[in-house]
């Protein structure tokens, strides 16, 4: 005979199916994250798209929203600080993801940008600088040395170096490929940032006329010459004192304890590497990410001291903050002129005495209808 089952009462089964139903609706809280806190499990895992993050995450921002994408990107590849300011190095890096990720690219991560950062589909893994010049050099067979000079002058031979220009373009990549000059060779910024791409592409520029007419910044010169012997040597006609007793230690074995820090309006450089550093206001240090920008602000090479390399140390900069964008401005019909600051925006130069003290050209003050965002209470002194 079939087996018999114990009759259950309608007590019984009903209290069953209240806890059937309420083992189920516990399942789904645990797997969706919703409970009585109203929050889901994914906003501790994907921070960006919760309410702590819910706006847009752009250049001038810091914080914990700022840190996830910075993280997100590095594990994407980047190779970038970690440190929750959203600065000009961000910003590229930002622009680069957006490209790669065929992601409209404004460098503001706004949700497409958010959710395309958690994918995970798009790698920044690039080539190394020795890879990238050892390719430039086996390209331009015809002016390796020039050719290499002009990469690093232009992005420091990192393929996913993209600089923004005043009038919304930008250039990419090792040789900083314009957006017009993408478009007349068929090309892309995703296209740009591939380093083989970009190289090709640079060296069909330069096959036309066998020059880099097309790089006019970084043609005329690719790197600073040594101005003078001494560890701080005389700029714009402003000399440092040297040491305490009178003498110029030499270039290649300078005196820590004769260090003379610049002051606010040099320039120098280091002996062994060609970056440009500018004091600015505050003793605030800069440095000049390429020609493009140097060019914006001077006329030539000249008043670029030479320092020693413990000069940072010596100085107590611990960081310096990239002159991104650099340029000169003025409203039209105005005399005051303006220098474009990533950190701040348009900052007033009061005068000219200041204006002559860093010795920036005349000649490259761009006029605009109109300046935005005027940075009114740090003013560049």
């Amino acid at each position: 005979s079939p087996p018999r089952h114990p009759v259950k009462s309608p007590a019984l089964m009903a209290l069953a199916l209240v806890l059937a139903l309420g083992a189920t609706a516990w399942g789904i809280a645990a797997v969706t994250g919703t409970g009585p806190g109203g929050g889901t499990a994914d906003d501790d895992k994907r921070p960006l798209l919760s309410a702590e993050c819910a706006g847009p995450v752009g250049l001038g921002q810091r914080g914990a929203c700022v840190r996830e994408v910075q993280r997100l990107l590095a594990r994407a590849g980047a190779e970038m600080d970690v440190d929750g300011d959203f600065g000009p190095q961000t910003l590229r890096r930002v622009t680069a993801f957006q490209a790669l990720s065929r992601i409209d690219a404004d460098g503001v991560v706004g949700e497409e940008t958010k959710k395309a950062l958690y994918a995970a589909k798009s790698r920044m893994d690039t080539w190394p600088p020795g890879k990238v010049r050892q390719r430039v050099r086996k390209v331009f067979r015809e002016a390796p040395d020039d050719a290499v000079a002009l990469a690093d002058c232009q992005s420091f031979l990192d393929p996913l170096h993209v600089v923004p220009n005043t009038n919304g373009t930008r250039n990419w990549g090792v040789f900083q490929i314009s957006d017009a000059a993408l478009r007349k060779l068929g090309g892309t910024p995703r296209d740009a940032m591939d380093p083989e791409w970009n190289i090709q592409a640079a060296h069909r520029l330069w096959s036309r006329t066998k020059g880099f007419g097309d790089w006019p910044d970084c043609d005329r010169a690719s790197s600073p010459d040594a101005v003078g012997p001494a560890l701080v040597s005389t700029v714009d006609g402003r000399s440092s004192e040297p040491g305490q007793d009178g003498s110029s230690p030499p270039a290649s074995a300078p005196s820590s304890a004769n260090t003379v820090c610049p002051v606010p309006g040099q320039r120098f450089k280091t002996l062994h590497h060609d970056r440009v550093y500018l004091v600015g206001p505050g003793n605030r240090l800069y440095y000049v990410p390429d020609a493009t920008v140097y060019f914006n602000l001077w006329d030539d090479w000249n008043g670029v001291a030479v320092v020693s390399g413990s000069v940072f140390a010596d100085c107590a900069w611990d960081e310096a903050h990239e002159l991104a964008n650099g340029f000169l401005a003025r409203e039209g019909g105005s005399s005051r002129a303006y220098i474009w600051d990533a950190w701040y925006g348009y900052r007033p130069i009061p005068d000219r005495a200041v204006f002559d003290k860093y010795g920036f050209s005349e000649t490259k003050i761009q006029s605009r209808p109109s300046l935005s965002p005027v940075s009114g209470d740090t003013g560049w002194r």
